[in-house]
């Protein structure tokens, strides 16, 4: 069977109408769980990736979603694996295929200067997915001592009015705060986020159950009014 017709063999109709409401801006949802993707994702870097990699089609959401699994964990060194990445990340074109990529890339935990050379490149990017890549690939993988400071400035400069790129702003701001809160707070007194996105993020640290109900109403206090 074709890769279409193997995603259309595991369709759940179910799943396709969450998926709908989920990923509003994708037409071309099938309707396949992310445990079979992955399963199939397995079977084709068993069988012959590259060859995969070189006829997939886009032309569904699970196609994409299948590629972006199949580059981040087939068997190749992690230089071999950026040229996969780069070519991958401008057929992002909504949250779920950018965070389910990002969460495969694994070898950015010990490859990190490799991949901060991708986040700074697509933090300058334009496009709304490229920035959201960007800042979901830092709280995946750079909230520690060596990148906070630099993830933090990477974040206070992506300026995109697109919904998504300000959510994952604000997300990984609260992932910087949870895991750093003594360094992350001097940035929170003082940044460029706009009110929404800073908003957001305060609101993200005090959803957290690693944060004390004490510094949950510090974090409240903090919040910005609403400008008449």
């Amino acid at each position: 069977m074709s890769i279409e017709q193997q995603l259309f063999a595991r369709k759940d109709p179910q799943y396709e109408l969450f998926m709908r409401k989920l990923v509003p801006n994708e037409p071309h949802i099938i309707g396949v769980r992310i445990p079979a993707l992955r399963l199939m994702a397995k079977e084709i870097i068993k069988q012959d990736p590259i060859a995969f990699l070189k006829t997939v089609e886009n032309r569904y959401f699970e196609e994409t979603q299948l590629e972006g699994f199949v580059i981040g964990t087939m068997k190749v060194r992690p230089e071999e694996r950026i040229p996969y990445v780069t070519a991958f990340v401008p057929k992002i074109r909504n949250w779920s295929v950018c965070d389910g990529f990002c969460s495969v890339l694994k070898d950015a935990k010990k490859h990190q200067a490799l991949y901060w050379s991708l986040v700074e490149r697509y933090a300058a990017s334009d496009q709304p997915y490229e920035q959201r890549f960007a800042a979901v690939m830092i709280l995946n993988y750079f909230v520690n001592d060596t990148y906070l400071e630099k993830a933090l400035a990477v974040l206070d400069h992506l300026k995109h009015d697109d919904y998504y790129v300000k959510m994952g702003v604000a997300w990984a701001v609260s992932i910087c705060f949870i895991r750093k809160p003594i360094e992350t707070m001097p940035y929170l007194h003082n940044n460029h986020l706009d009110d929404w996105t800073y908003n957001k993020a305060l609101s993200k640290i005090t959803e957290s159950l690693r944060v004390s109900k004490e510094t949950k109403d510090r974090i409240r206090a903090m919040k910005r009014k609403k400008t008449p």
